[in-house]
């Protein structure tokens, strides 16, 4: 799996060029993640090109979300599509992390 990752101010911007975050895709997912979370403290995930989570893609953006916030940074996300949104929404993980229609509104909060 491709993550994109550019970096404002900062701040790690990653795109995972994927529509799944799965059971099939989150191993890789999180390989490419590592990265991201051991060299950034601060990192907006775009979600715009995955259309789909299941409960092993939450696991994986916790673990994320935890290793962030124990460097004293954190997780946020942009440009949710509908089904991750209700996922969200269901399991109270929008009460965890922060989200955001737009990359500069993201930023703006740092």
């Amino acid at each position: 799996m491709n993550v994109a990752i550019m970096e404002m101010g900062g701040v790690a911007v990653a795109t995972p060029h994927v529509d799944r975050l799965d059971v099939r895709t989150v191993p890789e997912f999180r390989d490419a993640m590592n990265s991201v979370v051991e060299t950034y403290t601060k990192v907006i995930l775009d979600m715009n090109m995955i259309n789909f989570v299941d409960s092993t893609g939450l696991g994986a953006l916790m673990s994320c979300i935890r290793r962030l916030n124990q460097k004293g940074g954190g997780l946020r996300m942009i440009a949710l599509q509908q089904q991750p949104t209700a996922m969200f929404k269901l399991v109270r993980m929008h009460k965890v992390v922060d989200t955001f229609d737009a990359l500069d509104a993201a930023l703006a909060e740092w």
